[in-house]
């Protein structure tokens, strides 16, 4: 059976043009804003993340996190917040998110954080893939159609078809058809083949994270992060290190609360209406957004590339779209973004020839 290479590495989005400080300083930074955006688990040693983030990290930094904030009552952190396969790479992951979050308290300003996955409970759609390569959309409690209308039982296995439509051609519109798709299947295989797309919903919330009318999607609240290390011992007896953001009623709580903007439940709909839109074939105001995004931002992506689903890969590809169906040419910045993005997702397309 055919498996995709699993991988984890950085990858970066945006506009490369650099500024100097001052007149009185060497250090570069980007003139557009800066956002380190971590969306797999972190399994570089801390060492290493250490000088990567002290080189790509400024008080101009957005720091945008796929995981969910979980108390330690509220079960087990979110995947990117931990690797149970080895204790080794889950205690880099979990010193690095927990030394990432308190890096942003080092300037005057705390700089901001954005949570952008959203809970299992609210996730309204399901992907399956089947042994054909055919993509089943099962749509769960909550979901709307393009229009905004609550999908009742009688029309929603046409809404549901009407999607898993709509997302081949958005598939097929980069080569990518039943044949690659039973390739990519077995990179869902833990999950029974199934996939929420989650981090292209995530990617969607990342680029309103960016617009003025960000309160819309988010709101505030303030965590504590705390590390709750395992015991001593290896393989099976082994407890692994856990990183847990436990809710803080006092905003200060001396120094070791932080704030975050997390997803609102009523944006969640919204959000999944934006993805339908993401992936048609013609030009829209959801692509415009996210083409406004990257031309602005320079974005540090931490992904993983089929590791447990095909997501990030996913999600790399709804961005590319966005250039390539736009109405009218593309500047020249935006040319230069889109020959990254394909470069970047290269190694990846290799596989499937």
């Amino acid at each position: 059976m055919f498996h995709m290479n699993p991988s984890f590495t950085w990858i970066t989005l945006g506009h490369t043009q650099t500024k100097k400080v001052s007149c009185c300083s060497s250090k570069q930074l980007s003139d557009k804003s800066n956002v380190i955006d971590i969306m797999g688990a972190l399994i570089q040693s801390p060492q290493d993340f250490d000088m990567w983030l002290h080189s790509h990290m400024n008080y101009q930094t957005t720091i945008s996190l796929g995981g969910e904030l979980k108390s330690k009552s509220q079960g087990r952190p979110p995947s990117n917040f931990r690797y149970t396969q080895d204790p080794i790479l889950n205690h880099n992951v979990v010193s690095n998110v927990y030394h990432l979050i308190c890096q942003t308290k080092q300037y005057s300003i705390q700089n901001p954080i954005f949570i952008t996955s959203i809970p299992r409970e609210l996730r309204q759609l399901t992907f399956q893939i089947s042994p054909t390569g055919y993509i089943n959309t099962s749509s769960n409690h909550g979901f709307t159609n393009d229009d905004g209308v609550d999908v009742g039982v009688d029309v929603g296995v046409a809404v549901e078809q009407s999607i898993s439509k709509k997302l081949h051609l958005f598939l097929e519109s980069f080569g990518i058809h039943n044949q690659q798709l039973i390739k990519l299947r077995e990179s869902c295989r833990g999950s029974k083949y199934r996939t929420y797309l989650i981090d292209m919903i995530s990617f969607l919330y990342q680029v309103e994270s960016g617009s003025s009318e960000f309160r819309s999607y988010f709101q505030k609240e303030y965590r504590r992060p705390v590390i709750h290390n395992g015991s001593a011992g290896s393989g099976e007896s082994a407890e692994l290190s856990q990183l847990f953001m436990e809710t803080v009623h006092n905003t200060d709580s001396g120094g070791l609360s932080f704030q975050f903007w997390v997803p609102k439940p009523s944006s969640v709909s919204v959000m999944y209406t934006y993805w339908i839109r993401s992936i048609t074939l013609e030009d829209n105001f959801v692509k415009e957004n996210i083409r406004s995004y990257v031309n602005t931002h320079r974005v540090y992506r931490w992904t993983d590339f089929d590791v447990n689903d095909i997501d990030d890969a996913l999600t790399l590809l709804m961005i590319t779209h966005a250039y390539r169906v736009k109405e009218g040419s593309l500047t020249g910045v935006e040319r230069e973004i889109s020959k990254q993005l394909e470069d970047q997702l290269n190694p990846w397309f290799s596989q499937l020839r």
